[in-house]
């Protein structure tokens, strides 16, 4: 499957869309895709993204050249401020499926997925149409990796560390006004400031605060580091605001930016934040303050979302594109030689509970044998073009059936196997309606096996030593089809 990953990041604008757009790129990584990553960014944008399939230029200038680019492409998924309808247009003609990060309604996008992790994203006045799927609200929000399992910052005894962030879009220079007003008012707490680049260190930084510690360019883990350590933040309402709310840390946040306002009025509901502000506000350092203060005296941490956006896009879209192009048919004679050579590759050999070469004559007899077999249900899972994908084999014992999968080389890793099982699944129970359970002896060592067993609902059961080998038992019942 080719995904294409677009989006936009430099200093003037911040750094959340290049972030979030990283997040969805390490769910797809961890379903064995990897996207190329587009960004028309600048150097510390880069540092931001680290290591990965990343290529840097204005796409925006150079439209032709992404449209080539994104020819033959399953997924392209877009995050601009600045893209218009008719770039998104001509995407969305070009792709098989083309999604759209969205903050506030900013356009009407063409035929595609239109995707607002925005907490309350979901009462939004979206136009319906059948042209448009929407994944809205903060099961959507996408935060990076390092966020996904965090468990909420740990209250203490008394506030001592205060966070200070304003990404990339501090054009009014917040960072040291807030600074100031801090220090003078509350010179007992220690400041932990993240600037956008190491540049304002060199110029802007008066050494001899003691109080104060200064940091740049961090990364996910060093930032929820800084995070953990700190009691309080003072932060801009955007994409961070959604990180400290799943770390826990109580904060003040103010808006910078037209977009950010659905944040802020979104976290007021939920109780996050307690008071919207505005960098444009009257008496700006006043409402602060006393917002500082109102947080001082009534500290409470506590996680408001679980990070766990990323993995529900990818989970969608790779569910929706892949579930639409299998299909199942019952074994035939025409493929005793296709499953003999996958049964005998060497992967599938290396998995199994018996890893010996399996003989053609032998393979001959089973397969003769298994079409006429009440007890075996066997399928074939093929692409709407007639691509061999894998095969699935069902063996009934009494009561239970066993499950068997094996996946086409060139399927594997595509977030095909786990879409595989469910239609297999259910296409069992469809058919065998007095039996309730499958059973699965999956490898011990076998994850990314595990890993889509239990992704189409299969549960831990027991750990069996069959021939030398550890296979841990899974199970899966009529209802726990997901």
């Amino acid at each position: 499957m080719k995904v294409d990953i677009i989006t936009e990041g430099y200093t003037g604008t911040g750094y959340g869309h290049l972030t979030r757009c990283l997040s969805l790129y390490q769910a797809f990584k961890e379903n064995g895709i990897e996207p190329i990553f587009t960004a028309n960014c600048d150097e510390t944008g880069k540092k931001y993204l680290g290591n990965i399939n990343l290529q840097v230029y204005n796409w925006l200038e150079h439209e032709y050249r992404l449209i080539e680019q994104l020819k033959n492409t399953d997924i392209a998924i877009i995050d601009s401020y600045i893209a218009q309808k008719e770039f998104y247009k001509l995407v969305s003609d070009t792709v098989k499926k083309a999604v759209y990060i969205d903050d506030f309604i900013r356009i009407e996008y063409p035929k595609g997925i239109v995707i607002n992790g925005s907490i309350g994203a979901e009462n939004l006045p979206y136009k319906k149409n059948d042209d448009l799927v929407y994944f809205l609200g903060l099961d959507y929000m996408p935060l990076r990796k390092e966020y996904w399992n965090l468990k909420v910052k740990p209250q203490t005894k008394a506030v001592k560390n205060v966070l200070v962030t304003f990404g990339g879009q501090d054009n009014r220079n917040l960072t040291f006004l807030v600074l100031d007003l801090l220090i003078n008012k509350y010179s007992f707490l220690k400041y932990h400031v993240v600037l956008a680049n190491k540049n304002i260190l060199k110029n802007q930084i008066n050494n001899d605060r003691l109080s104060v510690k200064y940091y740049s360019e961090l990364n996910a883990k060093q930032m929820i580091d800084l995070m953990m350590k700190c009691d309080i933040a003072v932060s801009a309402a955007g994409q961070t605001t959604y990180e400290l709310a799943v770390v826990g840390i109580p904060t003040v946040a103010i808006g910078v930016a037209e977009n950010q306002k659905f944040n802020i009025k979104g976290w007021i509901n939920a109780g996050f934040l307690n008071k919207e502000i505005w960098r444009n506000d009257d008496n700006l350092l006043s409402i602060i303050n006393a917002e500082f203060e109102n947080i001082l005296n009534n500290y409470k941490p506590k996680q408001f979302h679980k990070a766990n956006g990323a993995v529900n896009i990818v989970k969608k879209l790779l569910t929706e594109e892949t579930k639409k192009n299998i299909l199942l048919r019952k074994f035939s004679e025409k493929d005793i030689k296709t499953i003999y050579e996958l049964s005998n590759d060497s992967e599938v050999r290396n998995v199994s509970i018996n890893t010996n070469d399996i003989l053609w004559e032998e393979h001959t007899i089973w397969f003769n044998k298994t079409l006429t077999d009440k007890d075996a249900y066997n399928l074939i899972a093929e692409t709407n073009d007639a691509k061999f994908i894998g095969q699935i084999k069902f063996n009934i014992e009494k009561e239970i059936a066993l499950i068997s999968i094996s996946i086409h080389n060139y399927f594997r890793g595509k977030g095909y196997a786990t879409n595989v099982l469910k239609l297999s699944c259910e296409d069992f129970f469809n058919s065998f309606t007095k039996i309730d359970t499958i059973g699965a002896y999956i490898l011990k060592d076998n994850f990314r096996s595990i890993k889509s067993f239990t992704n189409a609902g299969f549960v831990y059961n027991s750990e069996k030593l069959i021939d030398k080998g550890i296979f841990n038992f899974y199970l899966l019942n009529r209802n726990q089809i997901k």
